[in-house]
């Protein structure tokens, strides 16, 4: 890795100049990546750049090292484990020096049962690299939240964030026992599950994404953009102004990133 390439995040806005948050954005994703991340560095939205892999944060490093507001995180995405678990070597080594992690955790859906044995060895290693102090991290949870718990609790892992959580009632109130943060997105705001199920989520635990793009906003691939679209359904939900919420997941997303 080029050791010129920042890695830090941008200070931390004064009050008045509250940053709107997407802590989940696979800008790599998108069929023109850059006019993505300039759309984001115009209008401010402190974006996290997800990777599935080690070697695509190489590359997203690459691309993003003169933004501000658009950082890269280190990755290893749970479905891609089994076919790639010789690069867990190459997270650790690059974990030594980013503060913002993600996309990683465990997948136990239909699609990844098969390789579940693979995913918790390169989970437990990538859980044990970045247990050493407070960073962002971003964990991936579908079918596996009792499992990915575990993990973050033998390491004794700081509070992450579990992204677009799929879980049930016991396992969302387990999670928040443990201290651990949730990220909500356009396609969440617009799920009927959620509608009374966010109210058990205290706001000092909340943080916004967008998964784009995955979530889809009116049929389209959601942009960092609409995370504007969460925060109105937060303000509603919590009987808060919109700036109100701004400010609440920007002390939760700086307070998680030490």
């Amino acid at each position: 890795m080029d050791k010129g390439y920042s890695t830090a995040l941008p200070e931390e806005p004064r009050s008045h100049q509250v940053t709107v948050i997407d802590s989940h954005c696979h800008i790599d994703q998108y069929p023109e990546p850059a006019t993505v991340a300039s759309s984001c560095e115009a209008k401010e939205i402190l974006t996290i750049a997800v990777t599935s892999l080690p070697s695509h944060y190489e590359i997203a490093l690459s691309h993003l090292h003169n933004y501000q507001y658009v950082r890269a995180a280190l990755g290893f995405h749970p479905l891609l484990a089994a076919k790639h678990a010789n690069e867990i070597s190459v997270f650790e080594s690059l974990s030594r020096t980013c503060r913002l992690i993600g996309e990683v955790g465990l997948d136990g859906s239909k699609q990844g049962a098969s390789s579940m044995d693979v995913q918790r060895q390169v989970f437990d290693r990538v859980v044990s690299a970045v247990s050493c102090e407070k960073r962002f991290v971003t964990v991936h949870s579908r079918g596996a939240v009792k499992q990915v718990l575990e993990c973050l609790s033998r390491h004794s892992m700081y509070p992450v964030v579990f992204h677009w959580f799929s879980g049930n009632a016991s396992e969302l109130s387990t999670v928040l026992d443990a201290g651990h943060y949730f990220s909500f997105n356009p396609a969440m705001a617009q799920s009927g599950k959620w509608q009374s199920a966010i109210t058990q989520v205290p706001l000092d635990r909340i943080l916004t994404e967008t998964d784009g793009p995955y979530s889809r906003v009116s049929g389209l691939a959601s942009m960092p953009h609409d995370v504007a679209l969460v925060l109105d359904w937060l303000a509603i939900k919590f009987s808060k102004t919109q700036f109100e919420i701004e400010e609440a997941v920007r002390v939760n997303f700086f307070n998680l990133a030490g």
